[in-house]
């Protein structure tokens, strides 16, 4: 079977030529719960729920290019109004089309389906593309619709038909239709090489998240480079870039830092010893007291709510790591609760809560928004377990405070104050607080993608009690940071 470049395919190239030419040669090389993966899953189902709500439509069953293009075809012939999954090819290129509408003048209306609330650039090159396949074909879009999730439809409470919205997209794709021809052209030359075509670093390695293949594009950059510091704008960083600075000497030597970003990076080229703000971050430890418990949830935010009272993308816990301490040299102790995937988690993970920190506890977390935000929603979901779940909340203390506000600041922060640059720059050599040592699950974005993959497709984890104690390690880890990092603070004002 020939080996068409896709939609998919065309939309990867616009992004990364590097990481279109991996898919296609190494494709074992990537991992099949990528976000962009668990994307292109959602956008299916988005498509599968949206034409299964309409009446008369025609549907071509996935099977070989080649055998949905003849149904899409006959189809055509036949006279069919609407059709969901038309297929088209034009010499290396193919595309599904989500769904295919025809309209009274005989030309057809081209809809784009997706598990999103917002559009984005790539939703307008993936319709330029089949815009520019169907007309090579005879068939004429003359409208194209972005069909997105309605964030104020809510699960359980609002008529069904309210979870899609329509946008009228059709000027900002006719923008791009010339050019496909090009582009698609580069992209069937560059997938033939033997070896991946590089390209410069540009907005996509990050934009809208970071790139599957950046590692493979940023390995001629020196491990200390424009990109590595944070405080700094991409504006700025990519101005040094293509002047051909990359190193921390250049940015020094371009005179493009503020004041506070040179300190920061003279403080970690010589590994100068940590800013210290004694008076306010006693202030902040002695607004802290026992007992005290280090607080994290992990959650998932699904484009469609699987439990009643949830709406698109609205953030539900399933997992939440509690370390706590009745006094200072009282044991550590570590409390684990997570959800079976699938089942709605919020009952178990409120009374959990609820058992598990002592009244009038001391509560942390770090950057607690999502904590307090998480407490107060199922507060309001179990008016049982209101009181008790909002006290919670209310006794909530920010650890990422006293980075944030620079009372404690190391060199080899680099200009962030995330959990994890944090914990690194404070525990350099640390392995019990070593990310990278965690084995299927390092960070918050692959325990949200692997449990958002379980409960959409159980079957495909037969290792399911294994992943979920990997999630469990990943989640304790947070909190266990939590505490180091207090120690760390405390013993910086006693010295």
């Amino acid at each position: 079977m020939k080996n068409y470049l896709t939609r998919n395919d065309y939309c990867l190239g616009i992004r990364c030529p590097g990481l279109l030419w991996i898919s296609k040669n190494r494709p074992e090389s990537l991992s099949p719960y990528s976000e962009r993966n668990v994307i292109h899953f959602h956008n299916k189902k988005a498509a599968d729920l949206y034409t299964k709500g309409l009446s008369g439509i025609r549907r071509i069953p996935e099977s070989s290019v080649e055998e949905d293009a003849r149904e899409t075809e006959k189809a055509i012939a036949e006279g069919a109004l609407d059709i969901a999954g038309a297929t088209f090819i034009s010499g290396s290129l193919s595309c599904r089309c989500d769904l295919i509408k025809r309209r009274s003048d005989g030309t057809y209306a081209l809809y784009m389906i997706r598990a999103a609330a917002h559009i984005h650039q790539t939703v307008c090159h993936d319709a330029s593309y089949q815009v520019f396949i169907l007309a090579t074909r005879g068939v004429r879009i003359s409208r194209v619709f972005f069909v997105k999730l309605n964030t104020c439809y809510t699960k359980g409470e609002s008529d069904e038909r309210e979870l899609f919205l329509l946008e009228n997209i059709s000027s900002r794709v006719a923008s791009l239709v010339s050019g496909v021809a090009g582009r698609a052209k580069n992209m069937l030359s560059a997938i033939s090489k033997d070896e991946m075509p590089r390209q410069p670093i540009h907005n996509g390695c990050f934009n809208p998240s970071d790139c599957e293949n950046k590692a493979s594009c940023f390995a001629c950059l020196p491990e200390d480079n424009v990109f590595s510091v944070s405080g700094v704008s991409h504006e700025t960083k990519f101005k040094l870039y293509r002047k051909g600075k990359y190193s921390f000497d250049d940015m020094m030597r371009e005179g493009c830092l503020t004041p506070l970003q040179k300190k920061q990076i003279e403080m970690y080229q010589n590994d100068a010893p940590p800013l210290v703000d004694r008076e306010n971050l006693k202030k902040f430890l002695s607004g802290l007291w026992y007992p005290m418990c280090f607080l994290d949830f992990e959650t998932m935010q699904l484009p469609f709510p699987p439990f009643d009272g949830l709406r698109p993308f609205e953030p539900c816990a399933f997992q939440f790591s509690l370390h706590k301490q009745e006094s200072l040299d009282s044991p550590l102790v570590h409390i684990s609760c997570i959800a079976e995937p699938g089942q709605d988690p919020r009952r178990k993970i409120a009374e959990a809560l609820c058992e598990n920190i002592p009244d009038g506890a001391c509560v942390t977390a770090y950057n607690m928004q999502l904590e307090r935000q998480m407490l107060l929603t199922l507060a309001d979901s179990f008016p049982d377990l209101r009181d008790r779940l909002r006290d919670i909340a209310s006794r909530l203390f920010d650890m990422m405070r006293p980075f944030e506000k620079r009372w404690y600041y190391d060199g080899k922060m680099k200009g962030a104050c995330s959990l994890k640059a944090v914990l690194h720059a404070l525990y350099p050599d640390s392995e019990e607080l070593d990310y990278t040592r965690l084995e299927g699950v390092h960070n918050g974005q692959e325990a949200t993608t692997v449990y958002a993959a379980m409960c959409a497709d159980p079957d495909a984890f037969p290792d399911r009690a294994e992943v979920l104690s990997e999630l469990e390690r990943y989640c304790a880890l947070d909190t266990l940071a939590l505490v180091k990092l207090l120690e760390k603070l405390r013993g910086a004002v006693e010295e």
